[in-house]
């Protein structure tokens, strides 16, 4: 793990990593060890992954991103094989740009500021590389830890929208909105 890849984004901790098939295996089992700490707020998360749905999704991951719809990236530590977490930007308005962040992290690894430094590097990216004006960033009200994060990520709180999601569990819930534009970001990039 440690050679650079095409796309890759550093941190001083983290790899972020666009994911090619040979993820897939660490890939699905770090969301396999994680399925009850995400099922409370990601969908996906309902069901648990086999390798060819997660070879799938590697596959639509790609044409997405070829097209300019999603960047989603593996989060790594440097130089480690386990996978830590994902995180991806993807198209929510294509005419300001704006685009949507979500993010995970693996239930052995929360609590160290991995999801705050990856998403404070994916914003530099979609800012500086595909010239994002605008990224927003909604989670369920309960998700105290995902409100820390983009609030650490230097994120703005905009509003609560009230009954405009569903709960996995098929439960109305009010969304927290957080955004970030360029001008928001203060010093250099990583």
């Amino acid at each position: 793990m440690s050679s650079r890849r095409e796309g890759q984004l550093l941190t001083p901790i983290l790899s972020l990593d666009i994911p090619v098939a040979e993820d897939a295996p660490a890939l699905t089992r770090a969301i396999c060890e994680s399925l009850e700490s995400l099922r409370p707020w990601m969908e996906w998360a309902q069901t648990e992954p086999t390798m060819e749905g997660t070879l799938e999704r590697i596959e639509i991951n790609a044409i997405n991103r070829e097209a300019g719809e999603v960047y989603r990236y593996i989060i790594r530590r440097h130089g480690e094989e386990p996978v830590i977490g994902a995180c991806a930007l993807h198209v929510v308005n294509a005419e300001v740009p704006a685009y949507g962040v979500g993010y995970w992290i693996h239930k052995d690894y929360c609590g160290n500021g991995y999801a705050t430094e990856a998403l404070v590097r994916l914003t530099r990216f979609g800012f500086e590389a595909i010239g994002v004006q605008r990224i927003e960033l909604c989670c369920d009200p309960l998700n105290v830890a995902s409100m820390r994060v983009a609030v650490k990520a230097g994120y703005r709180f905009e509003g609560e929208l009230r009954n405009e999601y569903l709960r996995p569990n098929g439960e109305v819930r009010n969304t927290m909105l957080y955004s970030i534009i360029p001008s928001d970001i203060v010093g250099p990039a990583n």
